[in-house]
């Protein structure tokens, strides 16, 4: 919230609107940008997570199957697990590219290389 600008705000309020409307049309909108770049670091770190969990604490998962293959000498298998590894953490991260694109069509002016 910090990133909205003062302006903005001032010229919502001088035109009339309400806490809501502020929060909804100005504030929000304005820190979708920062949100959307949050979610997509989130993504990772989470993928990142839940692999080291599944290697430590379950016996199922790709976490779990890279453990394996890799303490019997599978490296195929270790190869397999690594790039789906990749692979899923490519996809999401496509994933929340393409609805940052949806949600910020106005953004793109704002920046310096548009899009990515």
């Amino acid at each position: 919230m910090r990133q909205v600008n003062v302006t903005l705000y001032k010229a919502a309020r001088m035109m009339g609107a309400n806490e809501w409307e502020l929060l909804s049309r100005v504030i929000l909108i304005a820190a979708l940008p920062s949100i959307l770049t949050d979610v997509r670091l989130s993504m990772g770190i989470a993928l990142v997570l839940v692999v080291v969990a599944e290697i430590l604490a379950v016996r199922s998962g790709l976490g779990y199957l890279l453990n394996d293959a890799y303490l019997f000498y599978r490296n195929d298998v270790v190869i397999a697990a690594m790039l789906s590894i990749g692979l899923l953490g490519f996809l999401s991260d496509r994933l929340v590219i393409v609805v940052r694109d949806m949600l910020l069509t106005w953004n793109k002016r704002e920046t310096f290389g548009g899009a990515n």
